[in-house]
C-alpha cells in the first residue's frame, strides 16, 4: 500500500508538471496573435515562423531545448525527488521571462545571432537543477519548507538569476553596426 501511494504521489507531481509545460507550450503558440488565417493544428504544430510566440521561445523550440527541459523536470518527479523537479520548472519559466525581457532582439538576425537570452535561459536553467539538486538534499536532512533558511535559499536563487542576466549581458557581444 505504501508504495502504491508513493507512485500515486510521483504520478500526480509528474503529471501537473507536464500541464505546467503543457500550458506554456500553448500560451507560447498561441502568443503572436495571428490565429485567423490557420487551423487549430497548424497553430499548435505548424512549422511557421518560430520567432512568433517570442524570440526566445522560437529559439528553444527550434532546438528543441525545451522538450530537454520537460525531461529535467517530469523525470525527478517520477523518481521521488519532487524539489528537484519544481525547481527545475520554476527555473525554466525564470530562465524564459527574464531571457525574453533582458535579451535584446536585433532585427533582422537569425534566431540566437545577437541575442543573449538563449544564455540567460541556459544559465538560469541549469543553476535551477543545481538549486533543486540541493534543494533535495538539504529538505531530506531536516530543513522545512516554511523555515527561514529556505527563503534564504530562494533569495539566493533569484538573486544568483540576477547575476546570470549580468553576465550574460557582459559577455554579449555588440550588435552589428556599433
Amino acid at each position: 500500500r505504501a508504495r502504491r501511494a508513493r507512485w500515486k504521489r510521483r504520478g500526480a507531481l509528474a503529471l501537473a508538471v507536464a500541464g505546467a509545460y503543457l500550458l506554456l507550450y500553448l500560451a507560447g503558440r498561441l502568443a503572436d496573435g495571428n490565429l485567423s488565417q490557420r487551423t487549430v493544428l497548424e497553430v499548435l504544430f505548424g512549422r511557421d515562423d518560430p520567432a512568433a510566440g517570442g524570440y526566445l521561445f522560437g529559439w528553444l523550440l527550434s532546438r528543441r531545448l525545451l522538450l530537454a527541459s520537460f525531461a529535467a523536470s517530469v523525470l525527478p518527479a517520477l523518481l521521488g525527488a519532487p524539489r528537484l523537479s519544481l525547481a527545475a520548472l520554476a527555473g525554466c519559466l525564470l530562465g524564459l521571462l527574464l531571457g525574453e525581457a533582458f535579451g535584446p532582439v536585433p532585427g533582422g538576425a537569425a534566431l540566437g545571432h545577437g541575442h543573449c537570452g538563449w544564455a540567460i535561459w541556459c544559465g538560469v536553467s541549469l543553476f535551477s537543477l543545481a538549486f533543486g539538486a540541493l534543494l533535495e538534499r538539504r529538505c531530506r536532512r531536516g530543513m522545512a519548507l516554511r523555515s527561514r533558511r529556505f527563503l534564504l535559499w530562494c533569495a539566493a536563487f533569484l538573486l544568483c538569476a540576477a547575476l546570470v542576466c549580468l553576465l550574460a549581458h557582459l559577455g554579449a557581444a555588440p550588435p552589428a553596426g556599433y
